[in-house]
């Protein structure tokens, strides 16, 4: 079956519409376009979300036998479909293993025309994330002062932290907090080990260009100049660094006047 909305658009026409005449829109011919693969989630040790970028026969779709995981793991047990038919969450029996590479495969998938899925599988990975022990995670600078704003960097408090343990953690649900207001990250993001990010007022990230490693929460905590208190919580609300810092700590006359960074020296001592 197919959606009605797959044969639906916007019109065309610069007036916003086309009542009483042809729709700008009218074509007759066969659609011969491919459906593109167009993501693939792992949910977690049992659950793949894959998506394409158009609707897929709905016989197809939701079919198991349609869908197959290398590394012995096979067909999933159950197909949910979303209600455009454009995603798939796959639900298997057997669990993977963590950092293994698997390839999804699902060459049987095709459009309502008959148009055939391109490609027809992805590979993923599943990492197994853990609840963080206290310091697994470390808060490695602090930016506060940006009046005068910074040289080359925008004008906007961040904090970035690094995780310098040998686990997986997924942030969602994580908080940065000072001493009067905590804001939770409301996105899933892998922090992996040996690795840094920065955590800013969403609507402030895409300031930071150049810097991927980025996440924003949708207010952020206002941090005093002079000192405050900087914690980062986990999703369970345990604590997994704090510090209390004071502008004696830039060890500078000028740059305690703002418009530069507070950088930990050794993270290792945190």
């Amino acid at each position: 079956g197919c959606l009605a909305q797959s044969n639906w658009t916007a019109s065309n026409n610069v007036s916003g519409g086309t009542p009483g005449v042809q729709n700008s829109v009218y074509n007759t011919s066969p659609d011969v376009t491919a459906p593109q693969f167009s993501s693939v989630v792992v949910i977690d040790s049992v659950t793949v979300e894959v998506c394409f970028n158009e609707a897929i026969s709905s016989s197809l779709v939701s079919n198991p036998l349609n869908y197959s995981a290398t590394n012995g793991i096979g067909n999933p047990a159950s197909v949910i479909v979303n209600n455009t038919l454009t995603c798939a969450t796959l639900y298997f029996a057997s669990s993977f293993i963590s950092q293994t590479i698997y390839t999804l495969s699902f060459a049987s998938l095709a459009d309502c025309s008959g148009n055939g899925v391109t490609p027809t599988s992805t590979p993923f990975t599943y990492i197994q994330v853990q609840t963080p022990s206290f310091n697994d995670v470390v808060i490695t600078e602090i930016m506060v002062d940006v009046s005068p704003a910074p040289v080359a960097l925008p004008a906007k408090q961040y904090v970035e932290v690094y995780n310098k343990s040998t686990k997986y953690f997924n942030l969602n649900g994580w908080q940065i907090i000072d001493k009067v207001s905590s804001y939770a990250i409301n996105v899933n993001y892998l922090l992996a080990p040996d690795k840094y990010i920065i955590i800013t007022k969403l609507a402030d990230t895409s300031l930071f260009v150049g810097i991927p490693n980025k996440i924003g929460t949708v207010s952020f905590p206002s941090y005093n100049t002079t000192g405050d208190g900087v914690c980062l919580q986990d999703n369970f609300g345990n604590f997994v660094d704090s510090l209390n810092y004071t502008d004696d700590w830039y060890r500078n006359s000028i740059k305690k006047t703002g418009g530069w960074s507070l950088e930990s020296i050794n993270p290792t001592l945190n």
